[in-house]
């Protein structure tokens, strides 16, 4: 079976280092025209939104689709109609056909009331574009699957979170629910290039210097540094291919239909339209490892 490669573009947010503006529309470029997905969020971008950015750029002739991701942050008592009326006009720039799911990104109890008639209203006007919400919470799944048909989630996954998140995996499989799964290298831990003397100074991972979390951390670190030795030693890929190797890995978990992979610069977006095959026990032997082994307390 051939799967879809996809990018997600929080990596040219400027949450993990700054981005260059300059040079960011030819990034976008390549990947527009080199990943059959791409993963955005109206919340995406520091200095800049990238729906904005891609919104100025000429890309009605370039490949990717797009999963489409509404807001995160809105009050309980947010203004639907304001926020139909972008949906709409992100709908009509992008073109109906070239949107794979539309899914809210950070549901929540206190906004169900808003976000059900955002879902009514938009599912009346786009009926056959898949409907879904991202998070890692069965709980919440339940709940706004109750309300409303979630037929995409897409939760975070790697082999640090992959048996917390066992529970949810089976209630979607059993569901029908096509899964889409992000962060599988744990917000770069698991991409080779930091220890526990790392210093993290933007957005996404200046957190983990917090004294709450630093002892979570440091275990978190440590579980990934041991996950990276055991691919090397296990399977003998060097360090640069480890990033790739786990998204060949996830990419090959039969309830997961989509991986987001990641990257947040030209060279890195390249490197990671690479593959490498997974024989099915090598796929079994590293599953049985992440239920066993590895499983860690997010940070």
């Amino acid at each position: 079976m051939t799967r879809s490669l996809c990018l997600g573009l929080l990596g040219f947010s400027g949450n993990y280092i700054k981005q260059d503006l300059s040079n960011l529309g030819g990034a976008l470029f390549f990947a527009l025209n080199s990943f059959d997905l791409i993963d955005i969020s109206t919340d995406y971008g520091i200095d800049y939104n990238l729906v904005e950015t891609l919104k100025k750029l000429n890309i009605s002739n370039t490949k990717a689709r797009f999963i489409y991701k509404v807001g995160s942050n809105y009050s309980e008592a947010y203004d639907v109609n304001q926020l139909i009326h972008r949906t709409n006009a992100d709908m009509h720039f992008f073109g109906v056909s070239k949107i794979d799911s539309i899914m809210f990104h950070r549901p929540s109890s206190s906004k169900l009331s808003s976000d059900t008639k955002f879902f009514r209203f938009i599912r009346s006007i786009y009926p056959d574009i898949p409907f879904g919400i991202c998070t890692n919470s069965e709980s919440i799944y339940t709940l706004y699957n109750n309300n409303m048909d979630i037929e995409v989630v897409q939760i975070a996954l790697n082999p640090l979170d992959y048996v917390s998140n066992s529970a949810l995996l089976s209630t979607l499989s059993k569901n029908c629910v096509s899964i889409q799964a992000r962060s599988i290298l744990s917000s770069g831990l698991l991409s080779g290039k930091y220890d526990h003397e790392s210093r993290f100074t933007h957005h996404m991972r200046s957190r983990y210097h917090l004294k709450a979390v630093s002892s979570k951390y440091r275990n978190r670190i440590e579980t990934a540094s041991k996950v990276i030795r055991y691919i090397g030693d296990e399977y003998n890929i060097s360090l640069e291919d480890v990033p790739v190797f786990l998204y060949s890995i996830f990419e090959n978990i039969p309830c997961v239909k989509r991986v987001i992979r990641g990257g947040s610069s030209l060279e890195q977006i390249s490197k990671n339209l690479t593959t490498i095959p997974i024989d099915l026990s090598v796929l079994n032997h590293f599953i049985t490892m992440m239920e066993a082994d590895w499983g860690c307390e997010y940070v």
